[in-house]
């Protein structure tokens, strides 16, 4: 999967002609996502959702101003909006996805897609921060989200669930971040960043936090947590 996820940063909305798969229902018109309360810690019910309700738009046709993930035709990742996927590390045969059944102690894998939907130059994300939400408490199921937040877009979750016959606890690993961009070694990310203390890393020349409005993808940031199960 990580082959795959890689391919998408190859991708420029303008130069790809996207005809892969069916054609959206409404290819000229934005759609709306379903919406999902915000999740919170402690709150393991499904709150690893899509979230928030907002205008959605196509590669053909994207945002004309800043806002993360919100591509639905993306060829390789596909709905933006589930940009948060996990699988248990170190086995080659497990894809990224939404949900993660284990029975014991288990290191897994998260992977976060992050990008500006809109390609105009002056439609930059700024102040970029991700936030990793984890319950410190053990739960049955437990749920982990990332939000993505900037200071002129609209705060997006989205997350993973964890399957668990027993009460289980998730704890960040630290020091495993890096982000991966297309054409270039990963870069090691600080757990601040993670925690949402300090602004997503610039790249392409950008500042610390600027996610630029144009076609090449930002990249998506992988980190380990650990599960420990009772």
């Amino acid at each position: 999967m990580i082959g795959v996820v890689a391919a998408v940063l190859a991708l420029f909305r303008d130069t790809i002609d996207f005809k892969i798969g069916p054609a959206a229902d409404t290819p000229n018109a934005a759609s709306i996502s379903t919406a999902n309360p915000a999740p919170s810690a402690g709150d393991n019910s499904d709150n690893y959702g899509w979230g928030p309700m907002r205008e959605m738009y196509t590669r053909k046709e994207a945002s004309p101003t800043a806002v993360f993930n919100s591509i639905v035709d993306n060829p390789v990742w596909g709905d933006e909006r589930n940009y948060v996927r996990c699988r248990i590390m170190n086995d080659p045969n497990r894809d990224f996805v939404d949900e993660v059944a284990i029975r014991d102690d288990t290191e897994l894998s998260v992977v976060v897609f992050i990008d500006d939907s809109s390609v105009r130059a002056d439609q930059a994300i700024r102040g970029a921060r991700m936030d990793l939400l984890i319950d410190p408490n053990p739960s049955i199921n437990p749920a982990l989200n990332v939000f993505l937040t900037g200071d002129n877009v609209i705060r997006e979750w989205n997350g993973c669930k964890i399957l668990s016959a027993s009460p289980t606890t998730l704890s960040y690993i630290p020091g495993t971040a890096f982000l991966n961009i297309y054409g270039t070694p990963p870069i090691a990310v600080m757990d601040s960043v993670i925690r949402g203390d300090t602004l997503l890393p610039g790249v392409r020349g950008n500042a610390e936090g600027v996610i630029g409005g144009d076609p090449q993808i930002y990249g998506y940031i992988e980190f380990r947590v650990q599960a420990f199960v009772d």
